[in-house]
Formats: C-alpha cells, structure tokens, sequence
C-alpha cells in the first residue's frame, strides 16, 4: 500500500499514429533479435509497477494484456493520448515512451523516475550537444492537465507547448545514446536488422 505522501508514477507507452510510413505494420510488434519493441520497452519499464498503453483503437492491442486508454480526440497526435491518459488514470505522473523507441534503457527510465521523485516538475530527455529535446522520452506530472486542456482547445497539439509552459526541466544523455532512437519507417527498422 502506498501511503497518502507518496507519489504514484505510471508508465504510458504512446501507439497512436497510423503507421503508414511503416507500410501499416505495428511497430510494438516488429522485432530486434529475438524480441519486439513492446518487449524491450516493458523491460526498460521494469521498475514502473503501472504501464498503460495509449491507444487509438484497441483491437490490435488486445493481446498484449495491458490496460488501455483510448484517444478521447482522435488525430491530434500524442498530446490526445497524454490528455486521455491524465483524464482516466489514476497517477501523480506519467513516464511516457514512444512505441518506436526498442533501444530505450531500464536507466534512463531510471534516471527520469527519481528526477521526479526528488523535485516533482516535468522532465524531457535532451541530447547534447544537438540540445534536442525528446518529448516522447519524458515525464508528464498530472498537475500539467490544465496546461495541455489549454493548448488542445486553442489547437496546439505540439508536446513541447505545454512543456514550455510548465517550466520543463531536461535530463542530458549522450547524442549517441540508442535510448532516443527512433524506428518510424521502413527504412528505419531495415536499418536496425540488418
């Protein structure tokens, strides 16, 4: 049991989008080595005790014994997917994990947990020295709610909007670092098996 002070972090692993550039395949599904994305992110999520899936449609998620949060607004992108999340789940914060990130690490995870567990604000992770920002690497505290609501009535499906707003912080890793790959094409996960 969790006492009344204790914060409760889940883990949100974003599907969404139609995989078009992926010639309609799932990417959770789609495999390096000898196991899939799904797989390899659930173990980088292996200290998170509640992962849920955010999904579009559920049907092709089924199997894979999560529990699912639906998109409330259809086709705005991972922003929808956060909002419904917030709005359905129980939790003072949300790790969120991209479903084209097989290389993400049980560390960083890790490292963007107790970042929020030692000063509760929202984290993204960035790459240096290419200072770019990875808002589908990230922790999302439920506070944001009303800063999201905002930005999706106005029209501003951008993630780092209501990012930007809060007041983000980042934890820095490496350019190199294969935890913010991602594998979104074809072409991309060709590249992977080879």
């Amino acid at each position: 049991m969790k006492s009344d002070h204790e914060q409760k972090i889940v883990g949100l692993i974003m599907t969404g989008g139609k995989n078009s550039r992926m010639g309609g395949n799932i990417k959770l599904f789609l495999k390096v080595g000898e196991k899939t994305f799904f797989q390899r992110i659930m173990e980088a999520m292996d200290g998170i005790e509640e992962v849920y899936l955010s999904v579009n449609i559920p049907e092709p998620y089924e199997e894979l014994g999560l529990p699912m949060v639906i998109d409330e607004i259809a086709g705005i992108g991972p922003i929808g997917g956060l909002m419904s999340a917030m709005h359905e789940v129980e939790a003072d914060a949300f790790i969120v994990v991209a479903s084209d990130m097989p290389f993400v690490s049980s560390d960083i995870i890790k490292r963007i947990k107790n970042a929020w567990e030692a000063d509760p604000n929202c984290y993204v992770v960035r790459t240096l020295p290419d200072r770019r920002e990875h808002p589908l690497l990230a922790i999302y505290p439920k506070s944001m709610l009303p800063i999201i609501e905002k930005n999706v009535s106005e029209g501003n499906y951008r993630m780092m909007a209501p990012l930007r707003e809060a007041g983000l912080r980042y934890i820095d890793i490496d350019t190199d670092d294969p935890s913010v790959r991602n594998v979104n094409s074809i072409e991309d996960y060709q590249n992977i098996t080879k």
